[in-house]
C-alpha cells in the first residue's frame, strides 16, 4: 500500500476484525488468523511526511509494517523537505526510526 497513506489501516483492520468475529467460521472457515494478524504477517503500508492522522498506527500494533514514503514526484509532495516535515510528526523516536530505516531495511532485505 505504498502511495496510499496509512492512517486508514487501523479503521479498516478493526472493521474487518469485527466482521470476522461476528461471522466467524460460518463464512470463512479457512481463516485461522485475525485480519490484523494477516496484515502484520505479509503486508506493508507507507506513511507520508505530513500524515499526522497516522499517529495512532502504533496503538494498533502496526508500526512494524509501515515505511516512510515521500510520494515524489507528485505535485503535492513536500520535496525537498519531506524528511524534515516527517520528523516533526508526533511519533516517538523509536517509531520514526522504524519508519525511516528499520522497516525499510527489513522489507527490502537489507541487513536482515
Amino acid at each position: 500500500f505504498l502511495e496510499g497513506n496509512c492512517a486508514w489501516l487501523p479503521w479498516l483492520l478493526w472493521r474487518m476484525g469485527e466482521y470476522a468475529e461476528l461471522t466467524g467460521v460460518a463464512e470463512h472457515p479457512e481463516m485461522k488468523l485475525e485480519p490484523r494478524e494477516y496484515f502484520q504477517r505479509q503486508c506493508w503500508g507507507a506513511v507520508e511526511c505530513d500524515e499526522i492522522v497516522a499517529k495512532n498506527i502504533p496503538d494498533f500494533g502496526l508500526e512494524d509494517n509501515i515505511v516512510f514514503s515521500t510520494d515524489y514526484p507528485h505535485l503535492d509532495v513536500k520535496f525537498p523537505h519531506a524528511v524534515e516535515s516527517f520528523l516533526k510528526l508526533p511519533f516517538s523516536d523509536q517509531t520514526k526510526r522504524k519508519y525511516l530505516w528499520d522497516n525499510c531495511a527489513r522489507l527490502y532485505g537489507f541487513g536482515y
